[in-house]
């Protein structure tokens, strides 16, 4: 007669997902965008703390302004209380159209911006920057929300081997884009 071996496994844990009939669900991870809480005029570490209260995986924040120092420093010391506490983070540059009515140079050009994305990417392991296309103003402007997308993607293309080599993605931000955009090859 053939025993049955069965491995030894010491954690109970394990154990319990070999030997449970029940299915394996991979945790489907949440997280907040901070722009439904900005009334709150909250910067970056009272939004984390906030997160980190909350109990949720991942934060987003859409724009500089949130942050009081873009000193590497500071950041850093952001990145450790995230990684601290298992809380992803993600972030947005703002906006890259000069010609939208919403756009500001407050932090820089729009090359400055993609370099700021890219080095605060590499800080806080973000393997996406986020950028915002512009308002629903621009959809009145002249040329319209794809003359803005399209001054957008000239401005990632001009960095694109840059943005490559730093392993991340630029992504918009609340424009749906349309169709004559959307299915083009950049």
């Amino acid at each position: 007669m053939a025993a049955l071996a069965l491995p030894i496994v010491p954690n109970l844990e394990i154990q319990s997902r070999l030997f449970s009939t029940r299915p394996i669900t991979p945790k489907v991870p949440l997280g907040i965008d901070v722009h439904c809480v900005r009334s709150m005029n909250w910067k970056a570490k009272q939004l984390i703390d906030y997160v980190i209260g909350l109990k949720v995986d991942s934060i987003l924040l859409n724009g500089l302004d949130y942050f009081e120092s873009l000193e590497e420093a500071y950041l850093q010391s952001l990145k450790d209380l995230l990684d601290q506490n298992n809380v992803s983070f993600y972030f947005g540059v703002g906006g890259l159209s000069i010609n939208s009515p919403s756009y500001t140079d407050k932090f820089g050009t729009p090359k400055e911006l993609i370099s700021q994305g890219i080095r605060m990417a590499k800080i806080f392991g973000s393997p996406s920057v986020n950028c915002k296309i512009g308002s629903t103003k621009d959809r009145y402007t002249d040329g319209g929300i794809v003359a803005r997308m399209e001054e957008i993607i000239k401005e990632l293309r001009a960095m694109r081997s840059q943005i490559q080599d730093a392993g991340i993605k630029f992504l918009k931000t609340r424009q749906r884009l349309p169709r004559k955009v959307r299915n083009r090859n950049y």
